[in-house]
C-alpha cells in the first residue's frame, strides 16, 4: 500500500511543479489487457483471503502469486517505457523471496509489531488484508529480500523490502522521464522538435 501512497505522492509533486504530461499521450503499452486481469487476480486474493484464508492460505496465496506473473509479464512486454526495468527487477525479488516462502511476504514478528502494534499476530499466520506471512528470520528463505526496511511515517509505520524500493525508484524514473516533454515522442520526432 505505501508504494500506491508513494507513487500518488510522487504525481501530486510533478503536477504541483508543473511538469509536461503531453508526452504521456505517445506511451505505446504492449499487452494492456494483462492489467486487468492483475486487478482482476488481486480482487480473487483479497475475497479468497477474507472467505477461506483463515482455514485454507494456500488459494488466496496461489492467486496472489498468479497476479504477480501476469504483472510481471506486462512490465516485461514494455520494457521500453522507462522506469519499467527497475519495475521488473523490484516485481521480480519480491516475487521471488514470496513464492519461496509459501506465497507471501514475510514479515519477522518484531516487523509485524513494529508495523501493527496493536494486532496479535502468530507465526505463520497470514494477517487480514495484508500480504505478509509471519515468520522467524530463520525459517525465512532469503530473509534480505523480505520486509525488513523499515519506514516511520507520522501517520503510520511501514515496512519495505528492498524489491519495494526498486519499485519506487521505477516510479519515479517513469513520471520525472514521462513528464520531460519529448522522451517518449518518435526519434524522428524528437530530431525535427530539437532543429
Amino acid at each position: 500500500m505505501i508504494i500506491a501512497y508513494a507513487g500518488l505522492a510522487m504525481l501530486v509533486i510533478a503536477l504541483l511543479f508543473r511538469r509536461d504530461f503531453s508526452a504521456v499521450n505517445e506511451i505505446r503499452l504492449r499487452g494492456s489487457w494483462l492489467t486487468v486481469a492483475v486487478f482482476g487476480l488481486l480482487f480473487a486474493t483479497q475475497l479468497l483471503q477474507i472467505l477461506v484464508a483463515p482455514a485454507h492460505p494456500i488459494p488466496p496465496a496461489a492467486v496472489m502469486i498468479g497476479s504477480q506473473v501476469v504483472l510481471l509479464a506486462f512490465l516485461l512486454a514494455n520494457l521500453h517505457i522507462p522506469g519499467m526495468k527497475l519495475l521488473t527487477l523490484g516485481l521480480g525479488l519480491n516475487l521471488l523471496v514470496m513464492s519461496l516462502n509459501g506465497g507471501w511476504m514475510p514479515v519477522t514478528p518484531a516487523t509485524h509489531e513494529y508495523v501493527r502494534p496493536d494486532a496479535i499476530a502468530t507465526l505463520y499466520s497470514v494477517p487480514l488484508g495484508s500480504k505478509n506471512i509471519v515468520l522467524e528470520r530463520a525459517d525465512t528463505t532469503f530473509w534480505f529480500l523480505s520486509d525488513i526496511l523499515r519506514l516511520p511515517l507520522p501517520w503510520r509505520r511501514y515496512a519495505l523490502s528492498i524489491g519495494d524500493v526498486f519499485l519506487l525508484l521505477g516510479i519515479a524514473e517513469f513520471l520525472i522521464r514521462a513528464t520531460s516533454g519529448t522522451h517518449f515522442l518518435p526519434k524522428r520526432r524528437r530530431r525535427a522538435l530539437q532543429s
